[in-house]
């Protein structure tokens, strides 16, 4: 569903701060009654370029008023492009819209940009378009990386020209206060957010879950090989005589000297991994009759002469040679 709504900021209202409306669209949503709802199921409160609007709109009591529906976006679109006309939303303070809703394929959610796998010509074309679904066209960023000659930066499709490295320059790369979020933090909003559709990439592309992480395992790697750690380093990683307790009722978790596991009622403070599977089965075990090591799954008997465990095997070739000779 495509919907065109009407905002009101009812606690700015009432205390006269303007702005305090807000007209705008929205595809691929549903109406509860009560709030927007979008794709991925989460509250939805317009994108308003006015500064703050995301912080604004968290702490403030928005009604809802639907104006219209469509099954067409480019329709919903011009619709509310009529409305901003008709209420001079740029002009009245009231309102936090800063320009006319614009009819353009950029806008619209099932279009995107393409290009040409053969003769690299670019262009806009419905998502669904039987050249992209064939694969003739791809996004216009498939395979471009950017390589830099010691002075400037360029992005190329393929191999560059001799004398370009793939990578960004260093002056380039902001850090500090040279980055435009230094000293500025993600809100609880945002970070829900983020996690949300983290995790809902993951879920609905497994393969792409496992790309991310072996990425990061081989970029820490080459990070963190060979570099020596401080003692202060090596004093937080050292578990010697430390164990790990879960409060079972507030999941709280904590790390104290095994000497000291009494003073904690041990049937509230459990080991977090025999909590996280209390009530299932145990996996495989290794069982060994003194010479062969077998593993057996949950639902194996142990057999006849095996005991649960493991025969070492140099202790096996150990005793072998004690007694041969």
């Amino acid at each position: 569903m495509n919907l065109v709504y009407f905002l009101v900021f009812e606690n700015r209202k009432k205390a006269n701060i303007q702005p305090y409306y807000y007209i705008g669209s929205k595809s691929k949503c549903t109406y509860n009654g009560k709030e927007i709802i979008d794709f991925r199921g989460k509250p939805y409160y317009g994108s308003s370029l006015w500064e703050n609007y995301d912080s604004i709109c968290e702490g403030e009591e928005i009604k809802v008023y639907i104006i219209s529906e469509f099954e067409d976006y480019q329709e919903c679109l011009r619709y509310e492009k009529l409305m901003h006309i008709k209420h001079d939303v740029v002009a009245d303070t009231r309102y936090f819209n800063k320009s006319i809703a614009t009819i353009s394929t950029y806008s619209d959610p099932s279009y995107g940009s393409f290009r040409n796998v053969i003769t690299g010509k670019t262009v806009r074309l419905p998502t669904n378009h039987p050249k992209v679904l064939k694969g003739e066209y791809v996004n216009c960023n498939k395979g471009y990386k950017t390589y830099n000659d010691g002075s400037k930066e360029k992005q190329f499709l393929g191999d560059p020209p001799p004398g370009w490295a793939l990578g960004r320059l260093l002056k380039n790369k902001r850090f500090g206060k040279d980055n435009s979020f230094y000293g500025k933090k993600h809100s609880d909003k945002s970070k829900t957010k983020i996690i949300d559709t983290r995790n809902d990439t993951y879920k609905n592309d497994p393969e792409r879950h496992e790309k991310v992480s072996k990425i990061l395992s081989e970029t820490a790697k080459k990070t963190f090989t060979g570099v020596p750690k401080t003692a202060e380093s090596n004093e937080k990683r050292g578990r010697k005589d430390l164990i790990m307790l879960k409060n079972k009722n507030t999941g709280e978790t904590i790390r104290i000297h095994k000497s000291e596991k009494n003073n904690y009622d041990l049937d509230i403070w459990i080991n977090p991994y025999k909590l996280a599977h209390e009530g299932k089965p145990n996996g495989s075990k290794w069982c060994t009759n003194g010479e062969e090591n077998i593993k057996l799954k949950p639902t194996d008997e142990l057999p006849d002469g095996y005991r649960y465990g493991r025969t070492l095997k140099h202790n096996t070739s150990r005793k072998r040679k004690e007694h041969e000779n």
